[in-house]
């Protein structure tokens, strides 16, 4: 039996793979036929897929923690709070989400939802909202929004959570 044609690569290390020609052309049909699927023939995300060419990256952009999504995948799952926050609750933490990145909010909660996101967010993504990639957690202060960053959007994240982010 044939060895698979990618089989002199695997002694390769990264920056040699990253060189070679012949690997890069295997690499591209990998990602072609394996992930553009999800994040898109131009690795550009899709609402729920992240995008990969930005350095934002969901539980690193390392090359050890991209090999280790590659290889284990990974599932990751922001709960629904509404049962403990309430709807003003929800209003209020969707308020201070907000602001962390920038966004004016669409009322005059964010104080209130700054105490709601130290109380229940923080555990997860930081106490400046900044994300934990050991958990997946998104950072909350820039612009980038695995979902979408509208307030109505932030707002079914929070009272509903996102239960199946899985990377396979």
């Amino acid at each position: 039996a044939s060895a698979p044609v990618y089989a002199r690569f695997a002694a390769m290390d990264l920056p040699a793979l990253a060189a070679d020609p012949d690997a890069m052309r295997v690499a591209r049909n990998l990602y072609s036929n394996n992930c553009a699927m999800c994040h898109g023939a131009d690795a550009g995300g899709a609402p729920g897929f992240p995008k990969l060419t930005d350095d934002d990256w969901l539980w690193g952009g390392d090359a050890e923690s991209i090999h280790t999504t590659l290889k284990q995948g990974r599932i990751s799952a922001m709960p629904s709070w509404e049962a403990q926050l309430g709807e003003a609750g929800v209003d209020e933490a969707v308020a201070y989400v907000l602001t962390l990145s920038g966004q004016q909010p669409p009322s005059d909660k964010s104080n209130a939802g700054k105490a709601r996101f130290d109380m229940f967010c923080v555990a997860c993504h930081g106490p400046e909202g900044k994300g934990n990639t050991a958990l997946g957690a998104p950072n909350l202060t820039d612009s980038i929004w695995l979902h979408g960053g509208t307030p109505e959007i932030i707002r079914t994240t929070i009272a509903k959570g996102r239960l199946k982010n899985q990377m396979p």
